[in-house]
């Protein structure tokens, strides 16, 4: 229970005394709590949540207060930073968490400093830095399912003005869902590197270089159907090219086979279906301090290329294809389809931050530049998908362009001993740019039979030109207003009001000529307490937050039918208010140290006007629907982790953890009331580790078990919730039982 340094206000300051509602885990904890992705970091985060959804687990992003992103190129709403870089969300929230200092998890609008579509909160992490001592670390892990995970990490002074540390990992895993028919999904093939350079020729300038590489590829992951509704497409199969269709088998034969086989084993004879991604990201941070005041700049250049691809039911019916691997769809359309993101993103961002000669006022401004284009100029059809579903086919191309410009200014001043006020403010411009084409075939995908389908454009047109492109410009302001009060030495009062903008765009599913969705606004109160407690050894700190907030034009989603095809789109769903408390604690009692986080959270739709047609709230065919569940929002969630340390020597000691986690029923459909099968059910998952720390006295060597999930309870993570569209739910597991063995030697 050190204090913690953070930057939630893109300053040093502790945690205890940053009035933010901010979850701080160090590298320590990380190993501590056996957080070996961005997943697990839910265990420790009171209202974090992972959700893996049509885009599979390498596209799983971050959902904090009911609010993260879905299908499609909607913006996040919950942005990931790596040194001080926001990433583009294609992958982002799963990279970069191996050799790392510290992870923040910043809850709520960042409507200035992190202010860019960042409506649900941001995680920022922080690569260990290079110093001037040779020191690091090499770890080896191997464990059922053939799992292996190698690290490693170490810091080589170069001259007494740069230094380096080069760091990276590896990690391979058999899948845990066994296929019948071809290659087990759930598997884990990755690996990640990174070189740190820094140059700090003198005390008042500083220049950090980091080039960070990543490379995945899977099987996919199993998509268990649990549900497929009579007098729906579901139960009318899809027969392979050439075959008569066949009405009254198909699904539902597989939906009944499925019920047999249980969660963790399926019938996929498709080879289509699988992951891939490539991410290279540059950074280079140069900070100079001149008397009283500091210039950073922050630039950060990030190529990445995506490929996933799942069904939505893992059968032997060929029943919804979607996918970015060549297959017979795009074979018979005479094109090659490409992975679904190809881009590049640039960033840039320069501040000058200060303070006064009495410390009373400190301040900050900025500006902040992102660019982001495709690979494949706009005005050319490239394919970038391949999909089947209610019996028409097609191929599509789908590319984005970005431009966001910022200004920001945030100040902090000491009115009164212990009493301070910081405002801030911050002006985006965005500007949009989608190229959407597809050519449809309502013969089954037959060769010969693909003709343009983009809204607006003759069947005849040419398959090259067969496109539409949107642009659109949105802008709009964020603030913050903050009134802190240090009650006490070891107690913090805040309270807190911001607002939030995140940036509007177009679908790329097309469901019209113009398939704009406009941008969300956000305010919110939240009113927080952090207190350290106790002395000695029995000591601890308990921080709490209440939050409510306004949405207006919130962005959802929504599953609907276009021109006979199954797709799902984003869309405003007029307001909505949520409420939430967030408690984190965290104490020592002698050599016992138990950390808790819990979260409750509600959330509702502002009720339809009596004329739907003039609404703007969440429809779906004139339905009113705004009795829906926030998407990946329990109720209440409760992690907990006890750690208690057994001295064997001087520095020997065996320390047994046990982590338990548990959130009740979560909604993985933004829709739910159409779609009432697309609830996760409850669950309640334990975690194990016992380690030996400085074997047989050797500083520095520890050897660790652990066991994951370890009642082995097949509990349900997210899903495809697709009831009320074509009759389908599937469900998305987690992982089942888990255990290896880990060996870690700090040098």
């Amino acid at each position: 229970l050190g204090d913690i340094v953070v930057t939630a206000r893109r300053r040093e300051e502790s945690l205890q005394k940053v009035p933010v509602a901010v979850t701080a885990i160090t590298s320590d904890m990380l190993t501590q709590r056996s957080i070996r992705s961005a997943a697990d970091l839910a265990n420790s985060t009171p209202g974090l949540q992972m959700q893996p959804g049509l885009e599979g687990r390498q596209a799983a992003r971050f959902y904090i207060r009911g609010q993260g992103v879905g299908f499609g190129n909607a913006p996040p709403s919950v942005v990931t930073y790596f040194s001080e870089v926001p990433l583009d969300p294609n992958g982002g929230a799963t990279f970069a968490l191996n050799d790392v200092a510290l992870v923040q998890v910043l809850r709520g609008p960042q409507g200035t400093l992190f202010g860019r579509n960042a409506n649900g909160g941001a995680v920022v992490i922080a690569p260990k830095a290079p110093g001037q001592t040779t020191e690091g670390f090499a770890e080896l892990s191997y464990g059922n399912y053939n799992y292996i995970d190698i690290k490693g990490g170490v810091t080589l002074p170069i001259s007494s003005t740069l230094s380096a540390r080069f760091s990276g990992t590896l990690t391979r895993r058999d899948g845990y869902t066994r296929n019948l028919s071809g290659k087990d999904f759930d598997n884990l093939h990755s690996s990640s590197w990174r070189v740190f350079l820094r140059w700090q020729p003198s005390d008042s300038f500083t220049d950090d270089l980091i080039y960070a590489g990543q490379r995945t590829k899977s099987n996919g992951l199993g998509t268990i159907i649990v549900a497929a509704r009579p007098g729906t497409p579901a139960i009318t199969a899809y027969p392979l090219p050439g075959l008569p269709l066949v009405v009254g088998t198909g699904l539902g034969n597989d939906l009944i086979s499925q019920r047999a086989y249980g969660p963790r084993l399926i019938n996929e004879p498709a080879t289509y279906f699988g992951e891939s991604s490539k991410i290279d990201l540059f950074t280079n941070t140069a900070t100079l301090k001149l008397g009283g005041a500091t210039i950073k700049n922050i630039t950060g250049v990030e190529l990445i290329t995506a490929c996933p691809s799942l069904p939505v039911t893992s059968t032997q019916t060929n029943f919804f294809v979607s996918t970015c691997f060549d297959n017979y769809l795009n074979v018979n359309a005479g094109l090659k389809v490409h992975p679904t993101t190809e881009q590049k993103q640039i960033t840039n961002e320069t501040n000058i931050s200060g303070e006064t000669a009495d410390g009373r006022f400190d301040w900050i401004a900025g500006a902040f530049f992102l660019w982001s284009d495709p690979k494949g100029r706009l005005g050319t059809f490239r394919s970038t998908r391949a999909a089947k579903s209610l019996f028409v086919a097609n191929v599509s191309s789908a590319l984005q362009k970005d431009r966001s410009q910022a200004v920001y200014v945030q100040g902090t001043y000491e009115i009164a001993p212990g009493l301070k006020l910081t405002a801030g403010g911050r002006y985006t411009w965005d500007q949009r740019t989608l190229q959407f084409g597809q050519l449809a075939s309502s013969a089954n995908g037959a060769p010969g039979t693909f003709v343009c389908a983009s809204p607006g454009l003759a069947a005849n047109t040419p398959a090259a030109t067969c496109v539409n492109i949107f642009r659109k410009s949105f802008s709009d302001y964020g603030y913050t207003f903050n009134l802190d009060w240090q009650a006490a030495d070891r107690l913090l009062l805040y309270v807190s009001t911001r607002r939030g903008y995140k940036s509007g765009g177009f679908n790329s599913t097309s469901t019209s000529a113009a398939p704009l969705y406009n941008p969300e606004l956000l305010e919110d109160v939240e009113l927080g307490a952090k207190w350290r407690w106790g002395s000695g050894s029995v000591n601890g700190t308990l921080n709490l937050a209440y939050f409510h907030g306004w949405y207006d034009q919130i962005q959802q989603q929504l599953s609907v039918v276009v021109n006979n095809q199954a797709t799902v789109i984003t869309t405003n769903a007029g307001g909505a208010n949520i409420d939430g408390v967030e408690v984190e604690a965290n104490g020592n009692f002698g050599n016992l140290n138990v950390a808790v986080n819990y979260a409750y959270f509600s959330g509702r739709y502002n009720d339809c006007p009596a004329n739907p047609a003039a609404s703007k709230c969440f429809l779906d065919s004139g339905i009113d629907v705004t009795k829906s569940k926030f998407v990946s929002a329990p109720k209440n969630s409760l992690g907990v982790t006890a750690r208690y340390t057994i001295p064997i020597g001087d520095t020997e000691a065996i320390v047994p953890q046990i982590n338990y986690y548990t959130r009740s029923t979560t909604a993985f459909a933004a829709d739910n009331v159409l779609n009432y099968e697309s609830f996760a059910p409850g669950y309640q998952v334990v975690n194990a580790r016992l380690e030996w720390q400085d074997v047989m006295g050797r500083k520095g060597l520890s050897l660790s078990g652990f066991i994951n999930n370890l009642f082995d309870r097949d509990y349900v993570q997210s899903g495809i919730g697709l009831g009320g569209l074509i009759g389908t739910t599937s469900f998305i597991y987690g992982e089942p039982r888990t255990y290896g063995a880990t060996l870690n030697w700090q040098f």
